[in-house]
């Protein structure tokens, strides 16, 4: 199998896009479970 560095590249920018989604599909799941600060003084 002959593997150019563009398709190797291409798959490793790939996998990160999945990995990262993963970990935002998983923040996103809990983030409403956890208390949030105020944005600005007086937002309660």
């Amino acid at each position: 199998m002959n593997t150019t560095l563009s398709e190797v590249s291409r798959l490793d920018v790939t996998q990160i896009f999945w990995e990262v989604d993963d970990f935002c599909r998983t923040f996103e799941q809990q983030c409403p479970h956890r208390p949030q600060l105020p944005s600005m003084r007086g937002d309660l």
